[in-house]
């Protein structure tokens, strides 16, 4: 049989008008920052979060993303970019605690304490919680005053201030910003459309899961229009 076209398409449905009203793609590399994949490995969908541990809307948004994680995470990578910012003034130090424990492969559980204990920034709190997951303190204690530390968390936030995420929390779903700690569904929305596209690239004979993220963003903004004054 052949197929008919619908007699009209309804171009106020609310699953065309989220099509419409997307914003611009951008070109979001995420190489050697803090990921977490999927039990498979496989992705479609890479939510790219840009945050600073001060920042109390950021770890307003942690409950959101553990929701996401468990009821909708089986094909979702995770990564973190560090943009902490100049008022908060004990932000940078714990972005670089966090980094001191990602060398030593336990960035995750470091990042999650931080987040749940967010009323104390004092060095000493930083090496007391490196200690209660298991790192080796002194090794931490090094890697926390490595002046090359400090310059990959500038690099992290210089990343994520030329893609326009200048505060905190914002996200990019396969290279799509959302910002703020915005509610489930509309995070829902942005990951059901993003999985879509990689779909269509996986149905064309793509598997490999970076490949199909890079296609999907490579032909993205380098560069946020500057804020208007």
């Amino acid at each position: 049989a052949v197929a008919q076209a619908p007699d009209s398409i309804d171009c106020q449905s609310p699953a065309i008008q989220a099509c419409i009203n997307r914003p611009a793609r951008y070109d979001m590399p995420v190489e050697n920052l803090p990921v977490m994949l999927p039990k498979s490995g496989q992705f479609n969908v890479t939510i790219v979060e840009i945050s600073d541990y001060e920042c109390s809307f950021c770890g307003l948004a942690q409950a959101t993303l553990d929701q996401i994680k468990s009821e909708h995470g089986n094909d979702i990578r995770f990564v973190f970019l560090h943009n902490p910012l100049t008022f908060h003034f004990r932000a940078l130090p714990a972005a670089k605690a966090a980094q001191a424990a990602h060398r030593q492969n336990k960035f995750w559980a470091y990042h999650r304490l931080l987040f749940s204990r967010p009323s104390d920034f004092s060095d000493e709190h930083f090496f007391t919680l490196a200690r209660e997951i298991g790192l080796d303190v002194d090794r931490f204690k090094r890697d926390y005053a490595d002046p090359t530390l400090a310059a990959e968390v500038a690099r992290q936030k210089e990343l994520a201030v030329s893609r326009g995420a200048r505060g905190t929390p914002s996200f990019f779903i396969n290279g799509r910003p959302l910002k703020g700690a915005q509610p489930m569904p509309k995070f829902l929305t942005e990951i059901r459309l993003a999985r879509g596209e990689a779909l269509r690239l996986r149905q064309q004979g793509m598997t490999d899961s970076e490949a199909i993220y890079k296609t999907l963003t490579k032909d993205g903004l380098k560069r946020a229009k500057s804020p208007k004054r």
